[in-house]
């Protein structure tokens, strides 16, 4: 049996990172996850102090209801679409999703 080895990684009270490595495909997204939480974070923290208060905090849950926050639900979503990591979205990628999430 393999042994299982988990890593924590600490910023600013955010935990990043706190997982039991599961197999390279699902690490690699839960990485990508938390990567746009934390650029989420800091854009919802307006006074940059590394937390968030009540505000800031119903910000970071629903950016997409903040002016300030749509550079991020923008970044996310092409991050999700674009499958070939080109910067753009083809409309086989965008047909594409559109028909997984119909399905």
């Amino acid at each position: 049996m393999e042994r299982q080895r988990k890593y924590t990684h600490q910023c600013s009270g955010v935990c990043l990172l706190d997982l039991n490595y599961p197999e390279k495909s699902e690490l690699e997204k839960q990485v990508v996850e938390r990567k746009k939480d934390l650029r989420r974070f800091k854009m919802a923290d307006k006074n940059f102090d590394g937390e968030l208060d009540s505000d800031e905090f119903i910000t970071f849950l629903h950016p997409e209801d903040t002016p300030h926050m749509m550079e991020s639900v923008v970044m996310d979503t092409i991050e999700d679409l674009d499958t070939d990591k080109d910067g753009f979205i083809s409309l086989s990628e965008y047909a594409g999703q559109q028909l997984i999430s119909s399905v």
